[in-house]
């Protein structure tokens, strides 16, 4: 038996439970030939009766050409249903576009049209046009339907009220919707159908919809000009599957400040769980080979890091792993006692301690100050992926205000008439990474070239040429007021941080701090 194109996937029901509400005259032949052939494309029009049985409400003579055809089982539809041939537009419909959008449009063909249309009873649709429409385009035949008999100055008024308090949901409130349904049995081909996006959208939707704490986040933050992106709540989502009292703290956050941009605030808590796993797992190897692992705060003041004497430290008994912070994702080798270990070395440095601790610095602020250099590094490499995602959504959109534009030029003459020089000195492969953030080809470069010459595009091409050549500028230690490079990077980095900023970028805290000019303090955030 061959299915009709077109045709939604109707429950059905034995026929041997409803033989007996057939029709009482024998069905014509060829509609018994039909049925044998193709099976029955129109449903049975059906209610369920207190007793769980159900009564056939139209269908009668269909139903007998299943039994004369020896069908097992026929489809039904517990709404009515009624044929788009015999509908109609309303001559005073309120919508004058009707063009069905394509995710309209795909809904409907995968699962037909679910919301029941408004008519007269001269059976001219009320509410209803684009659902209506997508029937027609899509070859669906039948479609539900609600019989309304205001009078027609109340079908205009209807028209109105219909269309301007429809609400979308909210992101969140669809991707939890959407999960719920591939847990029910949906696959992701009728998810993708019914919300419009591709399948490789709707996987990530639904990982997101398992996710309490990405999901109230995402409905918490729908309105603010700091709506969290889809690649931020898969974060979230990933987070609460790694650990689900850190995605609780994140929440509590994201709820207590929703005008607030949590990007940093998400990226730097999944690296923190993700450094906790790595650090665990490198703990199980070590412990694993013998290795003596300590906690920092058991180590004496002369312990210092093994890297900070020659030679092979694999023999030495003073020979330990420590993690040097909460956010490390790795332990790092100490020697416990330099002096004893290696006297020839640590006397050449002083003692215990190392030639670059400054007089009089205990081993405790050594240690306390390595820590803050870890944590103020992850810190920075959190923001600098934030910068760079913003920076990519930027400079990829497909055309720029006026207003961008002009920024854009502004920024190029800046660089090229009283700038640091980056542009020069450090744009020679710029345009491979301006090139990945246009999402072009960055095998043809002649290509690229091309299009960096369309008139509407030459300035975001200029642009992402500049912002490549300041990025590889940055150094990771540009946040450190302490650092070898500082006085040379702070300049270069703050204006083009102050740049960003005027074209919109919302700094992240540490990058603030260096657009201030002031010191990072990683435990203060």
């Amino acid at each position: 038996m061959k299915t009709p194109k077109h045709v939604p996937s109707w429950p059905t029901l034995p026929v041997a439970s409803l033989r007996d509400q057939a029709a009482d005259s024998p069905a014509p032949d060829d509609l018994v030939a039909h049925v044998r052939e193709q099976g029955i494309e129109t449903p049975l029009y059906v209610t369920p009766r207190p007793d769980g049985t159900v009564q056939v409400i139209e269908g009668r003579t269909e139903l007998a050409a299943a039994v004369a055809a020896e069908l097992e089982t026929v489809p039904v539809t517990y709404r009515p249903l009624i044929s788009v041939q015999a509908l109609s537009s309303h001559p005073e419909n309120a919508r004058l576009d009707v063009t069905v959008p394509p995710t309209l449009r795909a809904s409907v063909a995968a699962d037909g049209v679910r919301i029941p249309l408004l008519v007269t009873p001269s059976l001219r649709i009320i509410d209803g046009h684009l659902r209506y429409a997508a029937a027609v385009e899509t070859g669906v035949k039948l479609v539900p339907y609600t019989i309304d008999d205001r009078d027609e100055a109340g079908q205009v008024l209807d028209m109105i009220t219909t269309a301007r308090h429809r609400q979308a949901l909210t992101e969140g409130e669809e991707m939890g919707a959407l999960f719920r349904a591939s847990s029910l049995g949906a696959d992701t081909r009728r998810l993708a159908a019914a919300a419009g996006i591709t399948q490789k959208e709707t996987k990530a939707r639904v990982r997101v919809g398992r996710s309490r704490a990405a999901t109230t986040a995402a409905h918490t933050t729908h309105a603010s000009t700091y709506a969290l992106t889809l690649d931020h709540l898969t974060q979230l989502a990933e987070l609460e599957e790694m650990d689900a009292v850190a995605a609780q703290a994140v929440m509590a956050e994201v709820e207590a400040h929703p005008d607030r941009d949590h990007r940093w605030t998400i990226q730097r808590a999944h690296e923190d769980v993700q450094a906790r796993i790595d650090a665990d797992k490198h703990r199980a190897a070590l412990e694993e080979q013998g290795a003596r692992i300590r906690d920092l705060h058991e180590l004496a003041d002369h312990a210092e890091r093994a890297d900070h004497f020659p030679g092979d430290h694999a023999e030495c008994q003073g020979h330990v792993w420590v993690l040097e912070s909460p956010s490390a994702s790795e332990y790092t080798p100490y020697c416990a006692n330099p002096a004893v270990f290696h006297p020839r070395a640590a006397e050449e440095q002083g003692g215990a301690g190392t030639a670059a601790a400054p007089q009089g610095e205990s081993a405790e602020e050594r240690r306390a100050a390595r820590r803050a250099v870890i944590e103020g590094n992850r810190d920075w490499d959190a923001a600098q992926k934030i910068r760079r995602e913003w920076l990519a959504d930027l400079i990829g959109r497909k055309s720029h205000p006026k207003a961008v534009a002009d920024q854009f030029n502004a920024l190029m003459a800046r660089e090229l008439y009283a700038g640091s020089g980056v542009l020069f000195s450090k744009g020679g492969g710029a345009w491979r990474q301006a090139a990945e953030w246009l999402g072009a080809d960055t095998a043809d470069r002649d290509a690229l070239i091309d299009r960096a010459q369309q008139p509407r595009r030459v300035a975001a091409h200029a642009f992402a040429v500049l912002a490549a050549a300041y990025e590889d500028a940055v150094p990771r230690t540009a946040w450190r007021v302490e650092s070898y490079e500082y006085r040379e990077a702070r300049p270069r980095v703050r204006r083009w941080l102050t740049w960003l900023t005027e074209l919109g970028y919302e700094p992240t805290p540490i990058e603030a701090a260096v657009i201030a000019d002031e010191a990072y303090e990683p435990a203060a955030h």
